[in-house]
């Protein structure tokens, strides 16, 4: 953060965060940003969606979007999983599990009949998925803006985040359903 002269950062949250490091620069939010027309919910690309990964009509289905980090919820997400095995999981996003800490690789190879690791899929996929899920289900424990929740707010999607001060912005049972754990 010391070698440029200025310093950009998605939200007023990670620019909070920086002015506790006292840096001797400006610090400017500017979100990263979706493309919002994108982003639209669309049934039939939903079914499409469900048809790709053998979802039927009336199956529950919910969606993870992260790289294999703890930080992203995964652990979280395995774990609802092996609760709620009426629901259909499925989690898009990779990370090569050599660099991996070992209970994120046995997370990665729980074998179950309702979870799915789709691995990284284009952005196309990731529209879909939203517009064909039941849910989006994203149980970060830290981010400074999260791409996906802007994007899934886009698709209208059915949205549980954990409640963490980056989602302050988001209203309980409004925008979204937050948890505490």
């Amino acid at each position: 953060y010391k070698l440029g002269d200025h310093i950009i950062t998605p939200t007023e949250y990670s620019k909070k965060l920086l002015l506790n490091y006292h840096l001797d620069r400006p610090i400017t939010a500017i979100s990263n940003g979706i493309e919002m027309d994108f982003f639209k919910r669309n049934e039939k690309d939903g079914q499409a969606f469900r048809k790709k990964y053998g979802f039927k009509k009336d199956d529950k289905v919910v969606i993870g979007i992260g790289l294999y980090l703890k930080r992203k919820g995964l652990l979280t997400f395995v774990e609802l999983a092996k609760r709620c095995p009426e629901y259909k999981f499925i989690w898009f996003g990779y990370s090569p599990l050599t660099v991996s800490p070992k209970e994120i690789k046995d997370a990665v190879h729980t074998k179950l009949d309702n979870l799915t690791f789709a691995g990284y899929v284009e952005r196309d996929m990731i529209h879909s998925a939203f517009s064909g899920c039941d849910c989006y289900v994203f149980p970060t424990l830290e981010e400074t803006e999260g791409i996906p929740i802007l994007e899934g707010l886009c698709e209208k999607a059915n949205i549980i985040v954990r409640d963490i001060p980056i989602f302050e912005f988001l209203e309980d049972g409004y925008d979204v359903y937050k948890a505490k754990n």
